[in-house]
């Protein structure tokens, strides 16, 4: 196998066109395609991914397979991405002289899928379930199981033998000979995906997905669906208890409560007559609009799970009160306000700016300052910041995700009320 490099101009186009075909097929898998980091892998004799999203292609090979081959080939890899496989198979415990088994079973646990969202190639020549007489709609852990049985010695698609032949690392396979070893740059190959930023394209893809089937249901295949919810998981704060109670006590207002306001009059019995020539005007009623700012720790110390946590939380939020837009201002913040921008969706906020050092009283005193006032601010760290002396002028919750979460719980202020994603 000759060394990797990057593209050429040519296949920079090349790479462009398949990029958009595959956008035809599967519009909601944008994320994922724009997150890959091509490299030119002469030799390779196909497509593969590894971990870091990174994605190797042999030009010469694939190109006279025509754009629509590349274009399916494309999604297929990405599906692995999404699929998240890598983590799953060293979950599952697949060592390497299952790889090529593993790979085959990730592979008939996508390939159904790609199917059915109209990758016409890929159905006639890929490996799906039908083949070996198991079930679509599987996952790739059930298709391991029951190709222990059904094949003891899968086709050469995975690299049983640690020397690659699959699909790549990124899809839990042996890697690739051109793989370079980690996200770091290597040789010829650039930087790969760090943890965090792979995770925001598995978190923006799974948004897209939602949000696709729920303007056509039916047309966006069932496993994906199911696998977007995978990532885009309930959140673990009953955000509309925790609120509400604590916004009660704040006295402040939150959705479905009431106050009464003389800048327009009660609409039944807009006054009462004290007397001869004398009335008052009675109160209307008004039902304020609930307004949060959510400071989204984005520090270094923040990992990707930490990381997937404070998003399913802030899609709780969004989902749980019914709050958007103006109404829902999610600030990423490590030492500074990195980032500042209404949410409209998971896919709004996938990139998280910052990653430095930490101060979470730097986004509290910056979400304080936003016109209109939030009525509440909600702070989504794991823990390991400064917190301000004295109480902010705005009622303030403080969220920790994290396995340290109820161990420096502690250590939030008094002022604040505490809560655990646990």
């Amino acid at each position: 196998m000759s060394a990797t490099s990057e593209l050429t101009t040519e296949q920079s186009e090349q790479l462009a066109a398949w990029r958009a075909l595959a956008l035809v097929i599967m519009p909601y898998m944008s994320a994922m395609l724009f997150s890959l980091r091509p490299v030119q892998a002469p030799g390779l004799g196909t497509f593969a991914v590894d971990k870091h999203h990174r994605l190797y292609v042999d030009f010469g090979a694939v190109a006279p397979e025509g754009a629509r081959f590349c274009a399916e080939a494309l999604l297929h890899e990405c599906c692995h991405l999404f699929g998240d496989h890598a983590a799953r198979a060293e979950a599952f415990g697949v060592g390497p002289g299952e790889y090529q088994q593993w790979n085959v079973a990730s592979d008939l646990s996508i390939n159904d899928d790609l199917r059915d969202a109209g990758c016409s190639e890929l159905a006639k020549i890929g490996l799906l379930p039908e083949k070996f007489g198991l079930p679509d709609d599987e996952t790739a852990e059930f298709y391991m199981r029951a190709l222990a049985d059904r094949m003891p010695k899968p086709p050469n698609r995975g690299g049983g033998n640690g020397q690659g032949g699959g699909c790549g690392s990124g899809s839990g396979a042996a890697p690739e000979p051109c793989e370079a070893p980690g996200a770091e740059a290597s040789g010829q190959v650039g930087a790969g995906a760090s943890a965090a930023e792979a995770e925001n394209a598995r978190i923006a893809t799974a948004a897209h997905i939602r949000q696709a089937h729920g303007k056509q249901p039916g047309k966006v295949p069932g496993g994906l669906v199911e696998m977007a919810g995978a990532v885009l998981a309930p959140p673990k704060v009953p955000w509309r208890q925790v609120l509400a109670g604590y916004m009660r006590r704040c006295a402040a207002v939150v959705a479905g409560s009431t106050d009464t306001t003389y800048t327009r009059r009660r609409r039944r019995q807009p006054s009462l007559p004290l007397g001869p020539g004398s009335k008052v005007v009675m109160p209307g009623m008004v039902t304020p609009k609930l307004s949060i700012a959510v400071v989204r720790d984005t520090s270094g110390s923040m990992g990707q799970d930490e990381l997937a946590a404070v998003m399913t939380e802030i899609e709780g939020i969004a989902s749980q009160l019914g709050v958007s837009g103006d109404d829902l201002v999610v600030l990423d913040v490590d030492t500074e306000v990195a980032a500042k921008r209404k949410y409209h969706g998971a896919a709004s906020i996938a990139e998280a700016h910052g990653r430095g050092g930490t101060d979470m009283g730097t986004g509290i005193a910056a979400a304080a300052q936003l016109r209109p006032r939030p009525m509440a601010v909600i702070v989504l760290s794991d823990g390991y910041t400064p917190w301000p002396a004295e109480k902010p002028a705005v009622p303030v919750i403080v969220c920790l995700v994290g396995e340290d979460a109820e161990r420096v719980a502690h250590e939030a202020p008094e002022w604040a009320a505490k809560v655990v994603a646990t």
